[in-house]
């Protein structure tokens, strides 16, 4: 299931696939909490990366947006 979701967040799945896993999203919700757990982990991580970097906030919100 975690490589489901990494290939989700990724946008490596089809449509078919991303219909199954929200189907068992709601069969286990707490597979859609590591979900939101690994989004919030992948934007602190860009977070971090951008301010070792000299980047501001506005610049870090852009990237939210972009990738």
């Amino acid at each position: 299931m975690m490589r489901q979701i990494e290939a989700y967040i990724a946008g490596n799945l089809s449509e078919n696939e991303i219909d199954q896993l929200w189907i068992e999203f709601l069969k286990a919700p707490e597979w859609y909490e590591i979900f939101e757990i690994e989004l919030i982990l992948r934007m602190m991580g860009r977070e971090k990366n951008l301010a070792e970097n000299g980047c501001d906030i506005e610049q870090f919100l852009n990237t939210l947006f972009t990738d």
